[in-house]
């Protein structure tokens, strides 16, 4: 029960008339209204769907649980408390911005081994991984380029061929070392670790590993749009939705069983100049901005991957996806063209026919 609750709740049994119950109801009705500041619950068939928002890694985070039967305020306080705190956590060690964060720790020790905890150690070897699957399209020792493409700011110009050239000779991935259990080294002072294409794929995994331990219906972790699925609503299935990456509304909405979903596209960061869209997705192998494909969307088990993949797959060329879509057999994409036609696997196609969709669609063969 609420501090003040309790407080009053003795008053009422030394005092036990009627002003002192109303001033009881009123302590209970502003718990009540703290509590819906953290937190929204509504009823959902026979039972309920509570949703959590917040802010982090520079986006938003909704997590939505189900349950049966009634909820236990307390206990979604503590769950969605430790969801947020799990997703700040990864963020703290592995963010590219936070002066403390291991990733900056491995900046300024560049050429000696530094110790690593265990999450930040596997989300290095597996972005090491991806690097190798796809081609190089995945890069985390891409941050030397990072600067090149400050988009927000109004001044910005392209970079030149000579800042290119400088920025791409710090961006092997030959430049990470790892080596286990949990030790890394940077060999290059220049080259920069950057983590944003996976960290918060891995970050939706860690909630989303958290909240099967706690005895729920259904889940949805949902990162900025990017989703990982469990278990269903008491009334219904979960939904899950593509954003129009040349619109306001949706591309396609549809009934999702579970997995997750993940998208990227050139929308949320870029720059026209000349007639030129210059976007905040860039090609680690050219140090260019593209603009070939305008979105990619990857459903699959493992989130990290499927964040990984997706950034990929907005810089890979057609005659690449072949051979890189084979090494991803339990993965299944949708590219949209900067012509506004689509290409998908075959099982994300068959999804689509079953939705709202509607662009010129491809098969794309692996």
């Amino acid at each position: 029960m609420n501090p003040w609750a309790k407080r009053l709740r003795s008053v009422v049994s030394l005092r036990a008339g009627r002003y002192a119950w109303a001033l009881l109801g009123a302590a209970l009705l502003f718990s009540c209204r703290r509590q819906a500041s953290r937190w929204q619950v509504s009823p959902a068939g026979s039972g309920y769907v509570a949703r959590y928002t917040f802010g982090a890694m520079d986006t938003v985070y909704t997590i939505s649980v189900a349950g049966n039967g009634r909820w236990d305020p307390a206990a979604l306080d503590t769950m969605f408390s430790h969801s947020e705190e799990i997703v700040r956590d990864v963020e703290r060690r592995m963010s590219y911005f936070v002066e403390d964060s291991e990733i900056s720790l491995l900046h300024r020790n560049a050429g000696r081994w530094v110790h690593l905890s265990p999450d930040t150690w596997e989300v290095l070897r597996l972005s090491v991984d991806l690097a190798q699957r796809t081609r190089g399209a995945f890069n985390p020792v891409w941050g030397a380029l990072r600067p090149l493409y400050r988009l927000r700011d109004p001044h910005w110009t392209p970079p030149s061929r000579k800042a290119l050239r400088k920025a791409m000779s710090h961006t092997s991935v030959s430049l990470l070392r790892l080596e286990p259990p949990d030790m890394a080294m940077l060999s290059d002072p220049q080259a920069r670790v950057d983590l944003g294409g996976v960290a918060k794929g891995y970050a939706v995994g860690a909630v989303a590993r958290y909240l099967r331990t706690r005895g729920l219906v259904g889940f949805i972790v949902d990162g900025g749009g990017d989703i990982f699925v469990y278990g269903t609503r008491p009334d219904r299935m979960w939904r899950a939705a593509v954003r129009d990456p040349r619109g306001d509304g949706m591309l396609v909405v549809m009934d999702f069983p579970g997995g997750c979903l993940f998208t990227s596209g050139d929308y949320e960061r870029y720059r026209i100049i000349e007639d030129r869209r210059y976007t905040h997705v860039v090609d680690p192998r050219t140090g260019r901005t593209v603009d070939h494909v305008v979105s990619s969307t990857v459903m699959g088990p493992d989130p990290a991957v499927c964040d990984g993949l997706a950034t990929a797959l907005m810089v890979l060329r057609p005659a690449e996806l072949p051979d890189v879509l084979h090494d991803f057999p339990g993965y299944d994409v949708l590219l949209v063209t900067r012509s506004m036609r689509a290409m998908a696997t075959p099982r994300m196609a068959d999804r689509l026919k079953r939705s709202s969709f509607s662009l010129p669609l491809t098969i794309l063969k692996r």
